[in-house]
């Protein structure tokens, strides 16, 4: 994950983006609502659409109610929610308005305080 001036952007390598069905993703901070550590129950109760899930691995485009959200990570300890504001982000049929970006970083507490200064700008 890097965060540039103006969006984060995300790249999907080896297995991960093969199971997520996506190599990369850019998101805009103007899209960001807000960012927190805690997966809300409406990401946990998602079917998989394009993606995988298997055993505690999630990666891919899951419906939720009433739109999607985006998800990559095994352990739900190390996640970074982002609160979506009308993002979009081609699919590999659809276009899908995503409600929640749930990502497994290595410093999350870290990476949500950078975010948070990005959106609060």
């Amino acid at each position: 994950m890097i965060l540039k001036e103006d969006k984060i952007q995300v790249q999907f390598q080896g297995l991960n983006g093969l199971m997520a069905l996506k190599r990369s993703l850019s998101i805009p901070y103007e899209d960001i609502h807000r960012v927190s550590r805690e997966i809300p129950a409406v990401v946990s109760g998602s079917f998989k659409w394009e993606g995988v899930h298997m055993g505690d691995r999630r990666e891919g485009t899951f419906k939720s109610t009433p739109n999607f959200v985006f998800l990559s990570y095994k352990n739900p300890d190390s996640v970074i929610v982002m609160e979506m504001d009308g993002f979009s982000a081609k699919g590999l049929v659809f276009e899908y308005i995503y409600d929640y970006i749930v990502l497994e970083v290595e410093n999350p507490d870290e990476m949500m305080a950078q975010i948070q200064q990005f959106i609060t700008k």
